[in-house]
């Protein structure tokens, strides 16, 4: 028994946890500024992301001090309906692996949100282009000023598209008008080997026994 127990420590110890992945400027404070003050793509946009705009610069993408409920931090970033914002990451997608993003979204009521995860393409002026689509999720604004929460989760294969290429991200809004989000978070946490939980669940029924012979 105890070398069966020394053998679970091991194989637990190999379970390995959620690791995360940068993501820059994740909560949209920077750039920093004033109470009630507000960006768009005519004043830097939103650094660390690219995005496209419109020519006059104005009601496009943004960063903006708001007192939006559910926030974190001071500042939020917005989108246009007709606009987008992307970032490739410093990650490349790895084979049997969980990946979670939460988020918050919301503010414009009624206003939908879209947040997508690729692998692999070109990132540029907000937009992915020849990527492989990893996943989606669009939501709708809860009420007028308000954040929720949400999070959106895939699993790798052992092979398959996307397997090894870089992970991006990009933000894009329908309706009739904007949208806001805020501080963004994702992580990997691979997927235990059969053998591992295997392993794992012998000890676990080998502890029930001894305590049902006790």
């Amino acid at each position: 028994m105890r070398h069966l127990l020394l053998a679970c420590f091991v194989a637990g110890a190999g379970l390995a946890s959620a690791a995360p992945i940068n993501i820059v400027n994740h909560s949209f404070e920077d750039p920093a500024l004033g109470s009630g003050s507000f960006t768009y793509s005519a004043q830097g946009g939103v650094p660390g992301w690219t995005f496209n705009s419109r020519p006059s610069g104005s009601q496009d993408i943004g960063v903006w001090y708001t007192g939006a409920v559910n926030k974190v931090g001071n500042q939020i970033g917005f989108v246009y309906t007709g606009y987008s914002i992307a970032q490739a990451l410093s990650h490349v997608v790895l084979p049997e692996t969980t990946y979670t993003l939460d988020y918050r979204a919301g503010y414009t009521a009624g206003q939908s949100l879209i947040v997508e995860l690729f692998a692999g393409g070109t990132v540029a002026s907000g937009a992915v282009t020849g990527g492989t689509l990893l996943a989606t999720k669009t939501t709708t604004g809860p009420g007028s000023t308000v954040l929720d929460a949400y999070q959106m989760t895939f699993t790798t294969g052992a092979s398959g598209a996307g397997i090894g290429e870089t992970l991006s991200i990009r933000v894009s809004t329908t309706g009739s008008t904007y949208a806001g989000f805020d501080h963004f978070l994702l992580d990997a946490t691979p997927v235990p080997e059969p053998a591992t939980l295997g392993l794992l669940g012998l000890v676990a029924a080998t502890v029930a026994r001894r305590k049902r012979k006790a």
